[in-house]
């Protein structure tokens, strides 16, 4: 799994307080915080190759329209459900322009074909971005540093009186957190 920020980045945002023996707790909360927000935003922010199968029974797809599962930032491979190969000239990464794209659009003179058993494969590299972007790094060093400070706290999810000298604990995520985190969600076509 990536993290989305690093060890020295956290304890540089954290300041003073941590020593190198909580590098592992810290290591530990940062993959928490990075996985958390691949959830909350239905992607990953990092590219990664892989592959991904489509079959005639799926409702990801129309005639001429391929939804994928997740976002993809180059296809390498794309091969049709009888197994013949479609070229880059064969097809459009939508929306058009700008990865990450979401779908993949047959031209005018394709479609997605099918044997009894034939899938369509998609095969490249997946992901929002090849590098991570920067406000999602410091939302992970946010994420991270308010999971490691609820350790030292005896109350959770409450919010408690600051005029009395006590602790204030958001109820879940730090708000500005997801607000930052709001533009980046995933919307689902299907």
């Amino acid at each position: 799994m990536t993290m989305y920020c690093t060890l020295s980045d956290l304890r540089s945002y954290l300041g003073a307080g941590t020593t190198t023996s909580d590098d592992a707790l810290l290591t530990g909360l940062i993959q928490a915080a990075s996985q958390e927000i691949d959830v909350y935003c239905r992607r990953w922010f990092d590219g990664r190759a892989g592959t991904q199968y489509y079959s005639r029974f799926t409702d990801r797809r129309t005639n001429d329209l391929l939804y994928l599962d997740s976002d993809v930032i180059q296809v390498d491979h794309l091969i049709n459900g009888t197994g013949a190969t479609l070229g880059p000239e064969s097809y459009w990464l939508w929306p058009r322009n700008t990865p990450p794209y979401s779908m993949i659009k047959l031209k005018s003179n394709w479609v997605w074909l099918f044997n009894v058993d034939g899938e369509v494969t998609v095969a490249g590299t997946f992901g929002y971005a090849a590098t991570i972007p920067p406000d999602v790094t410091q939302a992970t060093k946010e994420l991270s540093a308010y999971l490691y400070r609820l350790k030292d706290s005896s109350t959770f999810d409450v919010t408690a009186t600051p005029e009395l000298g006590q602790l204030t604990i958001p109820k879940g995520w730090p708000q500005h957190v997801k607000v930052d985190l709001t533009r980046y969600r995933r919307t689902e076509y299907r």
